[in-house]
């Protein structure tokens, strides 16, 4: 199998209400439920009250990068704080609370957090990866899965990349990597992007010589 990917990924600054704006009491109404780009990113909570909300759970659950359904249990923001779910959701069905909020208040919306989609690999074949920033900032990783994608749920075992070029680690610039033998599965996470535009594009079609 030959596998090469080009896709432009324009993504969508962080919008701390775009998900519920001052929600309260025991059920979070939302606004939107598909992000506003259809990518993934993780889901922000920030709690606007003085009192801490860390003994509350929310329960999210949606659709993952690749559109699989995915949940979680996230634990409340302390006071005046942000808490972030782990997984990265380009679709949000639902978030439940295990307590009510009383009269406080919550936002819960987008964030810097962005995770593209899974590319699948061919191990027999090198992989040449490179990511070209066309306007804006970023900070991203790429990371991989030694899981079989076609018959794994999420969450897939991700580990960071470390290929024969860059590490792909917490780059702010334009880059690209080298696998010589590559894993089943390649993608890009970011920590933090002001108004990105990059181009990602993965070879994977020559033999090992």
């Amino acid at each position: 199998m030959n596998n090469s990917y080009r896709n432009d990924y324009t993504l969508t600054n962080a919008n701390a209400s775009y998900y519920a704006n001052n929600a309260t009491g025991a059920t979070i109404t939302l606004a939107n439920n598909a992000t506003p780009d259809g990518y993934a990113y993780k889901v922000a909570v920030l709690n606007n009250a003085a009192n801490s909300k860390t003994g509350i759970n929310f329960t999210i659950t949606g659709l993952d990068a690749d559109g699989k359904p995915q949940s979680e249990v996230l634990a409340g923001p302390d006071a005046s704080s942000t808490v972030y779910s782990v997984g990265y959701y380009s679709r949000v069905n639902s978030i439940t609370l295990s307590a009510t909020l009383g009269v406080d208040t919550v936002d819960i919306g987008t964030s810097g957090f962005f995770a593209s989609k899974t590319y699948p690999l061919t191990s027999c074949k090198t992989a040449t990866i490179d990511l070209y920033l066309n306007s804006g900032s970023i900070n991203f990783t790429g990371q991989v899965s030694y899981n079989e994608v076609s018959t794994t749920e999420p969450p897939y075992n991700w580990d960071n990349a470390t290929g024969q070029g860059q590490d792909f680690y917490q780059q702010t610039t334009s880059g690209n990597t080298f696998f010589l033998s590559p894993p089943s599965a390649f993608r890009v996470i970011t920590d933090s992007f002001t108004s990105a535009d990059f181009t990602l594009s993965i070879i994977n079609n020559f033999a090992r010589g």
